[in-house]
């Protein structure tokens, strides 16, 4: 049972992937340490959703009755800024435990 529910939210993450991917050119996602830095306080199986919402605020989207949380952000000066425009170019992608646990997240980059 566990091993389909982490196979639904691979392919929820796919899609939720995908559909950023058809809003432009390229979508990567960003591993370099420097540019994480900023969501080092993410810890998969320790964060939880509440914490994540006191540091970044209400997630812009939210999926599967709140499993799966995105934040759009644009960088200003070497910062991340979140914002309400979906077209800027970095994407927070959470996906949470149904106890409310952060499982994994990813940091993507959209790019023209």
């Amino acid at each position: 049972m566990i091993a389909i529910k982490k196979q639904v939210h691979a392919v929820l993450l796919a899609v939720l992937i995908g559909v950023l991917a058809a809003c432009s050119t390229t979508v990567e996602r960003v591993t370099d340490p420097a540019k994480v830095q900023d969501f080092a306080f993410l810890q998969s199986g320790v964060t939880s959703n509440k914490e994540v919402e006191a540091r970044l605020g209400r997630p812009l989207n939210v999926y599967e009755g709140g499993r799966i949380a995105t934040y759009v952000f644009e960088t200003l000066g070497g910062k991340y800024n979140s914002t309400a425009d979906r077209s800027a170019p970095y994407h927070l992608v959470l996906v949470f435990r149904v106890d409310g646990v952060l499982e994994r997240w990813s940091l993507v980059h959209t790019g023209m």
